[in-house]
Formats: C-alpha cells, sequence, structure tokens
C-alpha cells in the first residue's frame, strides 16, 4: 500500500524567493526573450560588462532604436528610461 503523499510546502531558504515575489523593478512589466547561439550570448555580455550596463538596457536601447529607424516613434517611448 503506498504511503500518501503530503502536500508540497516550499520555504524561502538563503538566495530563494517565496512564491508569488514579484521584484519591484518589474512590477507591470512583462518578458521579452530570444534565443541566440552561444557566441552571440557571449559578445552581448561582453559588450554590457565593457560599458558597465546591463544586458536589459541595451536590449531596450537596440528595441528603441529599431521602432524609430522604421519611424514607429509612438512604440519607441516604451523603451526609454
Amino acid at each position: 500500500m503506498a504511503t500518501p503523499s503530503r502536500p508540497r510546502t516550499t520555504r524561502a531558504g538563503r538566495g530563494e524567493r517565496a512564491a508569488g515575489y514579484i521584484q519591484p523593478g518589474r512590477v507591470g512589466k512583462k518578458p521579452l526573450v530570444g534565443y541566440f547561439s552561444k557566441e552571440a550570448h557571449k559578445a552581448i555580455k561582453q559588450l554590457a560588462l565593457d560599458l558597465d550596463r546591463k544586458v536589459e538596457d541595451l536590449m531596450g536601447e537596440a528595441f528603441h532604436d529599431l521602432l524609430v529607424k522604421l519611424q514607429r516613434h509612438r512604440d519607441a517611448q516604451f523603451f526609454k528610461d
């Protein structure tokens, strides 16, 4: 006879966040994700390090510039600081 399973309980330990926690800077935001080669990933990470910026900031600047280039100025505003 199998023992009944107990419901899992999660407790935030060191370096973990409680379930349902949202970092304040991410409230009201959605992730944009892409898959690229290992070399592309490394190049962008290194660029961010060289410029002392976050990859997320570089992505925002790139999206902003692309939208401006395509004359989508109204949409480009969403990628400003």
